[in-house]
This record gives structure tokens, sequence and C-alpha cells, in this order.
């Protein structure tokens, strides 16, 4: 439920005048955070291996990213939980604060480079 704020870092909120443009901003923030986090999810899935196993079912992995690897009994459950692998692992290393590998240019350790209104 929303308190009517909107949380930019842990323990720090805007409000008041301003709070509108902020709102615009993070929001905008969001979504090329987004299209970057697209981006690199696509590279990487671009990069996948998969092999078909004795037993018939198929097993997926993503040369680059440590763990990420799947399984599945056809090849589009294989690269379905691919993509599902390496999206719970980018996200637990980001919240971890792990190194991610840089893929296609698309580095998700960078800092996020915040501007001044005034900038705008």
């Amino acid at each position: 439920m929303s308190d009517g704020y909107i949380t930019f870092r842990q323990g720090e909120r805007q409000t008041g005048k301003g709070m509108a443009m902020e709102k615009d901003r993070s929001e905008g923030e969001l979504k090329m955070f987004k299209t970057i986090l697209t981006g690199y999810i696509n590279s990487a899935l671009s990069r996948a291996e998969y092999d078909k196993l004795e037993d018939g079912t198929f097993s997926g992995r993503i040369s680059g990213c440590k763990g990420v690897i799947a399984f599945g009994t056809t090849l589009r459950e294989c690269e379905n939980e691919l993509q599902s692998t390496l999206e719970d692992w980018i996200f637990v290393g980001l919240k971890l604060g792990h190194k991610l590998p840089v893929i296609d240019g698309y580095d998700l350790n960078k800092e996020p480079v915040h501007e001044s209104v005034a900038s705008m």
C-alpha cells in the first residue's frame, strides 16, 4: 500500500514541491534500467549452449555466467528454465553485491548516475 511517498534510497524520501518531477525522473530511470536489463538478458541468452542428454532431455548453460544451468524435457522447456535461472541469478547477484560479467557492453555493476533537476 502506498504511503504517498516515493522511496529513492533506503531511508530517504522525497516529498513536497518537486515530487512529481522526481517521480517522473524515477520512472524514467526505471524504464532505462529495464531496457538495459532486457538487453543484458537477451545478450546472455544468445550465448546459451544446449545439449541433448542420453535420456532425451536437454541441458542449457550460459558461458561466462557461472552456475547458470537448466534442464528440461524439451528444448523449449530448457530455454524457458534457463531464462528464469538467469533472471534469478542476476537479481540475487545484484542484491548481494556480486560482480556480474559485462556482456556485449551491458554492465549491470555500474552505480546509477543521478543528475540534479537543474541540469535538465
